[in-house]
């Protein structure tokens, strides 16, 4: 399994706070999400909220990043996902990254 970050940015306007629009996309949303990343053999590890800087930052476990790509394209989360701006990498473990740099000397 890979391990992704994203990180997922919106403006005060499009806070689903303000905005009824996107709070029911959102939530529509949301509540499919569990599903539909089971579908695509994705577990959410977690997500994160700092409010005042309108940010989250989830964490998924994923077979590929192909898996991650039709995650994202399932109509719901790419809807959801068009009012906002994100960034999603693959992340390695320290300790991997650690011992593959040991047996490089």
């Amino acid at each position: 399994m890979l391990t992704f970050l994203s990180v997922i940015k919106h403006t005060a306007a499009d806070c689903l706070v303000h905005n009824e629009e996107i709070r029911k996309v959102t939530f529509e949303a949301s509540s499919q999400m569990e599903e539909l990343a089971k579908k695509h053999g994705i577990k959410i590890v977690g997500g994160w909220n700092v409010h005042p800087k309108h940010l989250q930052v989830m964490v998924y476990e994923a077979p590929s990043f192909e898996a991650m790509l039709a995650w994202t394209a399932e109509p719901p989360i790419a809807k959801m996902m068009g009012y906002y701006t994100s960034d999603m990498w693959v992340a390695e473990p320290l300790a991997d990254m650690m011992q593959r740099w040991m047996q490089a000397q």
